[in-house]
């Protein structure tokens, strides 16, 4: 009976105690729950709550970033956020009337449909690119082609006169010998001989030269013949890759439209 009388007192007192502490808080309680006591809701209360990956939740969220509402907020902006240079397909879409082909970045340019705007100017530049090219490359090819064949044709005109001159002298010299009087010496004979000779020789010698520059002015045509139709191929790949821009934009380009567009892509 002592004992159980001394639990009593004990737990009286600890009754007394506790409601002491509540109405007047000790001087150096600074208010809210004890350090042994869990913050926020109970762990079956978030059950329910989604993670959000990376970290980002509402307190972190990224910029342009729409806080509310569902937690995957759609982010605000033409998501060209790491500054990537669409080596003037913006611009060059806007001339077109397609703007949203300016927000394209490199990695869009390079996966995106030829059908779509974006593809589109994409493949053009791509297709631009190589075929002027291959046009600078025909045009140097015609120029020296060309020289060349200027060079040839004044080298065959001028044997043919050559040859023509030869052809004269030889004429001469065997008049020369039909014309010998008959009492001629044998060494007016033989100089008129000689004389002969040497016509036909230079005349041989300047039609051989002549053979020379004909044939290589031949070769020099057929050069330049396939200079020309390399850059005639070159043109109609222009041509192509400016037809199939219009066709996607839907509407023709002008002649000041296509230098805008290639001033800004750098292919001009």
């Amino acid at each position: 009976m002592k004992t159980s009388h001394l639990l009593i007192t004990a737990a009286a007192a600890a009754l007394t105690l506790a409601g002491t502490a509540e109405a007047t808080p000790p001087v150096w309680a600074h208010g809210g729950p004890p350090a042994v006591v869990t913050m926020g809701p109970p762990p079956a209360a978030m059950v329910h709550v989604p993670n959000v990956p990376n970290g980002n939740a509402i307190g972190h969220a990224p910029a342009g970033a729409s806080v509310g509402g569902s937690v995957g907020a759609s982010v605000q902006g033409n998501g060209n956020s790491h500054g990537v240079n669409n080596n003037g397909v913006a611009d060059a879409a806007n001339i077109l009337g397609n703007l949203n082909a300016g927000h394209a970045s490199q990695t869009a340019l390079n996966h995106a449909s030829p059908k779509s705007m974006v593809g589109a100017i994409s493949k053009y530049k791509s297709s631009m690119t190589t075929a002027l090219a291959a046009k600078s490359a025909a045009q140097t090819a015609v120029n020296t082609s060309q020289t060349a064949v200027n060079t040839d044709t004044a080298a065959v005109t001028a044997g043919t006169t050559t040859v023509n001159n030869d052809q004269t002298a030889v004429t001469a010299a065997q008049t020369a010998i039909t014309n010998l009087p008959s009492g001629a010496t044998q060494s007016q004979i033989d100089a008129a001989n000689a004389t002969l000779a040497a016509a036909q020789a230079q005349l041989a010698t300047d039609q051989a030269s002549l053979a020379t520059a004909q044939a290589q002015l031949t070769t020099d045509q057929a050069n330049l013949a396939t200079a020309q139709a390399q850059l005639a191929a070159a043109q109609a790949q222009i041509d192509a890759a400016r037809s199939a821009l219009a066709s996607v934009a839907n509407k023709p380009l002008t002649t000041a439209a296509i230098t805008q567009i290639d001033t800004l892509l750098g292919i001009n």
